[in-house]
């Protein structure tokens, strides 16, 4: 049965990053050719800045990970899931806020890429505006999908991976055939990847709560 279920996590680790890698080399030349070079410019450099404000979890993730793997009792486990959770959901609302402030006082939120041509600066704040408001909102619940791993349960961790690639590529495809702007993708990519995030947080804990009765 262990070997079995190892034999199952490896397929779903290599179909997450075959399934990934083929998803890019689809979705790239969609989205250029839709977007043209300059707004596919914006539409990558967005996505940079996302990355870069992954830093604001101090590695909370890997930490809950970790912590999760090592104890074996309920009222701890879901002790560090709640601190995790509190940190993060103090954090996205602090970014929030000071967000919306600058938005609401009529900056330019297209500043943060860089130089923009005129005529894309007012998609471009949109797109950054829905991108970062939803990338913050699921921030608290994003990182329990990758701590499934630290409870055993690594294929179902990446078979959510999976499905949120695939959304995310559904986002491309609506975008293109309905002839949307850029930050029509990020609204919907948003809606998509916090619905998932909720999911999986919500599994992950109900797995815990199980896993701590038996």
């Amino acid at each position: 049965m262990k070997k079995k279920k190892r034999i199952a996590d490896v397929y779903w680790v290599y179909a997450q990053q075959i399934i990934n890698s083929i998803l890019a080399f689809v979705s790239i030349p969609i989205i250029l050719s839709y977007l043209g070079s300059n707004k596919f410019g914006i539409y990558t450099l967005i996505f940079t800045v996302l990355t870069y404000l992954n830093l604001i979890n101090f590695g909370l993730p890997v930490t809950l990970r970790s912590y999760i793997a090592s104890s074996f009792s309920e009222e701890v486990r879901i002790k560090i899931i709640k601190v995790v959770t509190k940190y993060l959901i103090i954090a996205a609302l602090l970014c929030l806020i000071l967000l919306l402030i600058i938005f609401s006082s009529g900056q330019n939120l297209s500043v943060v890429l860089g130089s923009i041509a005129p005529q894309f600066i007012g998609e471009t704040n949109l797109a950054i505006l829905f991108a970062l408001i939803f990338f913050l909102v699921a921030l608290p619940f994003s990182s329990y999908i990758d701590g499934l791993s630290s409870i055993n349960k690594i294929s179902l961790g990446k078979k959510y991976e999976i499905t949120s690639q695939i959304l995310s590529f559904l986002s491309i495809l609506v975008v293109v055939y309905y002839d949307f702007e850029l930050y029509a993708f990020f609204l919907f990519w948003g809606l998509l990847c916090l619905s998932i995030s909720i999911i999986g947080y919500s599994h992950f804990v109900y797995l815990i709560k199980r896993l701590s009765e038996k």
